[in-house]
């Protein structure tokens, strides 16, 4: 509790603390399962990287886009991805990472760009230089 009131305010902090909890849960599970932890406001929620449909950057905040809501990430998108990676998730643009799992349509716009939709119909556009990783989820 001590160190919960000393945290207090401090929400860069918290992440962190979170953080460390989520690395420690995925250590100590048998199923290796991974988690990411999202912030709406002073609330701190640890998810399962199943749950995770999309990450997306905007500027300097990166969101967590789930079925049902968005929620703050505590880590870079860049972080985000070295962490959870392939094959579950692939990086189709500068500023997204998607949950193969979830993609429920893909459509080309041009010989190199596509339009992926995802289960709760979010639809992002590929980048060209990120076109290959499309052709490894269709292939796979």
């Amino acid at each position: 509790m001590e160190r919960a009131r000393n945290l207090r305010g401090r929400p860069a902090e918290i992440a962190a603390q979170v953080d460390k909890i989520a690395a420690a849960a995925q250590t100590s599970n048998a199923p290796r399962s991974r988690k990411v932890v999202g912030r709406s406001g002073e609330e701190y929620f640890l998810l399962d990287a199943d749950e995770v449909l999309a990450f997306q950057a905007e500027r300097e905040l990166v969101w967590i886009v789930t079925a049902k809501q968005r929620l703050l990430a505590t880590q870079t998108l860049r972080t985000l991805e070295e962490r959870l990676g392939e094959p579950q998730f692939q990086r189709v643009h500068r500023n997204a990472i998607v949950n193969v799992n979830h993609v429920r349509k893909m459509s080309a716009l041009s010989s190199q760009r596509w339009l992926i939709t995802l289960s709760n119909s979010l639809q992002l556009v590929v980048s060209k230089r990120q076109a290959h990783n499309i052709r490894k989820i269709l292939q796979g």
